[in-house]
């Protein structure tokens, strides 16, 4: 609710920001992306991402994070727009930029080997999806711990990738 709050700040600042950066601009196109997203929106949503991205690009900066995070979100639309070979190439970028700038062991890391394996299932591959799932869980239970929202959400992951292989047991203990 205070980013909803602010989200017209952020579009006015977009209009006067576009002359002067255009590295600033796709990041505040990136975030206007967020609420659409998140209301089911994803076509509206994936429009901006792509603008984001295209407006990164000729900025000619290099804020690496940034791009991950605008590949990253790109395959979430694609995901959502049910266009999962486009998204598990850009998620497979995005986490190649992640371990490059930030390593094995951090959160945005944990991330995208999750996003991997949720798109990776959705193509049928829960082989696959496991293996990202485990180890972003593994991640995320070494920084996180035990009790973090993120860690709960890994395992939840990891146990509707058990439920599609049919090891209902341990989907079950990992969902509890």
């Amino acid at each position: 609710t205070t980013f909803e709050s602010e989200f017209d700040h952020l579009v006015a600042w977009h209009r006067r920001i576009d002359s002067v950066s255009r590295e600033l601009s796709a990041r505040l196109l990136w975030l206007q992306a967020y609420p659409p997203y998140h209301r089911g929106r994803y076509q509206q949503s994936h429009d901006l991402i792509v603008t984001a991205e295209k407006t990164l690009h000729l900025s000619g900066g290099d804020d690496r994070a940034l791009e991950a995070n605008i590949f990253n979100d790109l395959g979430f639309t694609y995901s959502a727009l049910g266009k999962h070979d486009k998204a598990l190439e850009l998620e497979q970028k995005a986490l190649g930029i992640r371990l490059a700038l930030l390593g094995e062991d951090h959160p945005d890391t944990a991330s995208a080997y999750g996003n991997l394996g949720s798109t990776y299932s959705a193509l049928g591959k829960h082989d696959k999806a496991l293996e990202l799932e485990q180890k972003a869980l593994g991640i995320r239970l070494a920084l996180l711990g035990e009790d973090h929202p993120d860690t709960a959400t890994a395992y939840g992951r990891l146990g509707y990738t058990y439920c599609a292989l049919g090891k209902h047991d341990k989907a079950l203990e990992l969902e509890q």
